[in-house]
């Protein structure tokens, strides 16, 4: 099942993906937190009850389009429906590190949003 920023457990579920640091440094994020982009959905959604039936695009806080993952690595896209998207390109540490949490995150209900591979 998808995981929507407005999910009672959608913070834990992040958590579980990026570890318990990623808990206690929330506030360290400010536009990158999970609560600011928490904050800028609802108040779209607030402004206009249509907003989440538009066709899907990402909000943004002051030009930036994703919540941050603990140190950085990991990229969350937050969508007008309120879904929240795992950026799997985001993925530092090489492939076995980027295999481990796409797979948690899968697991965990996060639908996975990969960039196209570059031809050569």
């Amino acid at each position: 099942m998808p995981v929507f920023i407005y999910d009672t457990d959608a913070f834990e579920k992040l958590v579980a993906v990026e570890g318990k640091q990623y808990q206690e440094r929330q506030n360290d994020h400010d536009a990158y937190s999970f609560n600011a982009f928490k904050e800028k959905w609802r108040k779209l959604n607030d402004l206009n009850k249509s907003f989440t039936e538009l066709q899907e695009f990402c909000i943004e806080i002051d030009n930036n389009s994703s919540i941050y993952g603990f140190g950085g690595w990991h990229r969350y896209l937050v969508l007008n429906t309120g879904e929240i998207i795992f950026v799997k390109a985001s993925c530092g540490g090489g492939t076995f590190h980027q295999g481990q949490h796409t797979e948690l995150a899968k697991k965990i209900g996060f639908r996975i949003w990969s960039t196209p591979k570059k031809h050569t």
